[in-house]
């Protein structure tokens, strides 16, 4: 006979309390294919101990064990895992079926772990189904059949499994009569082709089956009694053995996600907590950092509005319309201020019952007002000022219809010469405009005057005349660029001291250069000295009569002057519609040929030591609150999986690794985990496009990028993974039959 499994001098020991006691000892045994083993004897004799021996569920102190000639005492966990795939088929009192399954998905499942592919499983599970007379309850959940026909399906299983050895510890324990006969003339079947060993206390319900007997008593065995010779028919070739695929992993860690509506439903409201926790976490500190940002302040911009970009010419050259034009036509683009420089420079303009304090800003911008008219003429203007401020309420008489002067409010310097005419007043309110920001609406033609003005305010004037520069200092008319409309143009008049420094003490056609420089730009004018004038020419040649004061001075034409501050743009402001979108316009103007600056990005807090501290603080709390919520989440999954324990104690029992059980586990989680992020997240966008009203919750996660919501991925992801990981090393540090007796 073809020899499958040898015991020699074999014997298990239990160790509990410092006590040792004999599962059995000194068991010598040779079982071959073709037998129907029935192995009886009194509770506590050892016999179930030795069943376990056999198939692995037990390892063993001392002997030896040979399956198929190769011994086993050196084997560990996963030796053993591998022996109970090739060799054992597992049949229990209790079933030991995936109740939540069907009777297909149970006999499928032990060829899915054996490696078959899909379309090789569905005929042959039937063939089997046909065999032990089930075909008809292959789509019905086994937790509906009777005792008997479970243990049907138990048969099925281990036949789809076709292992060598087929071992069962009182399958008929808990059938009637009638169905036990039934199951073991299945197993007397079987055995002609494998070895059976069953163990039982009813011998008599088997003895017609039985091909040996052995029975023990006290850790022994005391008889071995052949009850009649057999031959296989068939001797045994190990087969190969073909690992799970991972289409099969895939397949179960899905089935296992929602066969089971309850254990689902609590999952998702565990994963749905932390993916709901995480998210807004997240938001809080990002809405806290906009808010930051938005109340911090800039010493060099006026305004400080998150949706604001700032722009220049990567070569350094001033804007055309037709670039304006092309930057308007970008699709997060609002408007275009062409006129950057005077959204930052503050002008004023007073009298003895008025003072204005703001920028200036195009008509384009304005279509109506609530006090007076809109303007008729360039030399017009409307204020925009708040609705409560004196001067728009009592005081509206001292501002309408009066006219003023418009000058720089650093430097105190008249922009323009000529008076504007306040005709308007637009007002807004604390929630419109909530820093407070008085502007004055004028037309292209002031604005034009202002930049002008502002360029000269803020410009840098040198000239050079007899090789020597000099720099015109503001408190000192002395070496100072003066503008007369007397003045020829293209020509400069100088002082009667520079006579001794002249050539032949004549100073006449000499050259003279004059350079403005600023942040954006540098310009020059080459001229030639027309004479020069003293005391009594000074009237003459200038137009100024003050010689005292202004002695020293270079008189130029006025519009030789003008010339030196440009109407044209160097730096422009443009103002999205959407400031969450605002990186992807940044990149696009980067990439048409500009320097940009998000002016939110140069703010600074005005308590910014304390709002640094305050977000390590918050980043630490938020930090603690998530490995909290891990714990809390990851003790209620484990609660909730105890149920599961059984499930993936089985299915190694019955040949699948710790490994693959692992690996169901972690799709099982992984998958709830992804169901909860994306409800989570549909629910966001649902708020985002105003279907669901929660203006709370939207004011959170409103400043959250999709950026935001990969990261936010990422780390719902990796806690799952780390529940999943956490939970699989408890659940599985343990031996297959170790993690089975804790749970039933």
């Amino acid at each position: 006979m073809d020899k499958i499994l040898q015991l020699k001098n074999v014997s298990k020991y239990y160790y509990s309390n410092n006590q040792v006691s004999a599962g059995f000892s000194k068991v010598s045994l040779d079982l071959s294919m073709g037998e129907f083993v029935v192995i009886v004897g009194e509770s506590g004799s050892g016999k179930s101990t030795l069943l376990n021996v056999i198939s692995g569920l037990d390892s063993y102190q001392e002997g030896e064990m040979y399956i198929h000639g190769e011994e086993t005492s050196h084997y560990g966990d996963l030796d053993f895992e591998e022996y109970r795939k090739k060799y054992i088929g597992n049949i229990f009192q209790n079933f030991n079926l995936i109740n939540s399954y069907t009777v297909y998905q149970n006999v499928e499942l032990m060829m899915l772990m054996n490696g078959y592919k899909k379309k090789e499983i569905k005929e042959r599970v039937y063939a089997i189904l046909d065999e032990v007379g089930l075909r008809k309850f292959a789509k019905q959940k086994v937790s509906k059949l009777s005792g008997g026909q479970k243990q049907r399906v138990a048969i099925a299983r281990v036949l789809a499994k076709d292992t060598p050895i087929i071992v069962a510890d009182e399958p008929t324990g808990n059938l009637d009569v009638e169905s036990a006969n039934h199951v073991f003339e299945l197993l007397h079947e079987i055995s002609k082709n494998k070895l059976v060993v069953i163990v039982t206390h009813n011998y008599e319900q088997v003895e017609k089956y039985a091909t040996r007997k052995i029975r023990m008593h006290d850790g022994q065995i005391i008889e071995d009694e052949v009850i009649k010779e057999t031959e296989c028919k068939e001797p045994y070739t190990p087969k190969e053995q073909k690992n799970i695929r991972l289409f099969s992993r895939l397949r179960l860690g899905l089935r296992n996600t929602f066969n089971l509506p309850i254990k689902f439903s609590l999952i998702l409201m565990v994963y749905l907590l932390i993916c709901s926790s995480v998210i807004a976490g997240y938001s809080t500190m990002a809405h806290q950092d906009t808010v930051d940002a938005a109340n911090g302040y800039s010493y060099f911009f006026n305004d400080t509005s998150s949706e604001r970009v700032i722009l220049q010419k990567k070569d350094g050259t001033y804007f055309t319309d037709e670039e304006f034009e092309s930057i308007q036509n970008l699709d997060n683009i609002d408007y275009v201020v062409k006129d950057d420089v005077l959204i930052d420079s503050m002008m004023n303009m007073y009298s003895d019952n008025f003072y204005f304090w703001g920028s200036a800003k195009s008509f384009d911008a304005i279509d109506l007002v609530d006090i007076g008219r809109l303007p008729e003429n360039d030399y017009e203007i409307v204020l925009y000022g708040f609705e409560n401020d004196y001067y728009y309420t009592d005081g509206i008489d001292q501002v309408l219809n009066k006219s003023f002067k418009l000058q720089d409010n650093y430097s105190g310097g008249l922009l323009m010469e000529d008076e504007v005419t306040v005709v308007g007043v637009k007002l807004y309110s604390m929630d419109e405009n909530p820093s407070y920001r008085d502007a004055a609406y004028v037309s292209d033609v002031v604005l034009s005057k202002i930049r002008q003005g502002v360029y000269r305010q803020y410009s840098k004037i040198t000239s050079t005349f007899l090789s020597q520069e000099t720099l015109s200092e503001p408190w000192s008319y002395f070496n100072q660029v003066v503008p007369s409309t007397k003045v020829p143009k293209g020509s400069v008049y100088v002082g009667e001291e520079y006579l001794y420094s002249c050539p032949k003490g004549k100073c006449a056609k000499q050259k003279f250069k004059v350079t403005a420089s600023n942040l954006y730009y540098t310009e020059t004018l080459n001229l030639k000295v027309k004479g020069t004038y003293n005391k009594k020419t000074i009237k003459k040649y200038t137009g100024f009569s003050d010689y005292a004061t202004y002695q020293g001075a270079f008189f130029v034409n006025a519009e030789d002057y003008s010339s030196l501050f440009s109407e044209q743009s160097y730096q422009s402001s443009v103002y999205v519609k959407n400031a969450r979108e605002i990186d992807a316009t940044l990149q696009l103007l980067e990439d048409m040929g500009y320097k940009t600056l998000r002016v939110q990005d140069s703010l600074v807090g005005a308590y910014e030591g304390y709002n640094q501290i305050s977000r390590i603080f918050l980043v630490c709390v938020y930090i603690t609150m998530g490995i909290v919520l891990f714990f809390i989440a990851y003790f209620i999954i484990q609660l909730i999986y105890r149920s599961r324990n059984i499930y993936y104690s089985t299915i190694r029992i019955l040949g699948a690794n710790k490994h693959v059980a692992k690996q169901l586990l972690t799709i099982e989680l992984f998958t709830v985990a992804n169901l909860a992020y994306f409800v989570v997240f549909g629910f966001i966008q649902l708020l985002i496009k105003g279907i669901i009203e929660l203006p709370k919750v939207l004011e959170l996660i409103e400043y959250l990028e999709m950026k935001d919501y990969v990261v936010l991925y990422v780390l719902i992801c990796a806690i799952s993974l780390l529940i999943s990981n956490k939970y699989g090393n408890k659940l599985f540090q343990k031996s297959a039959m170790d993690t089975y007796r804790a749970e039933v």
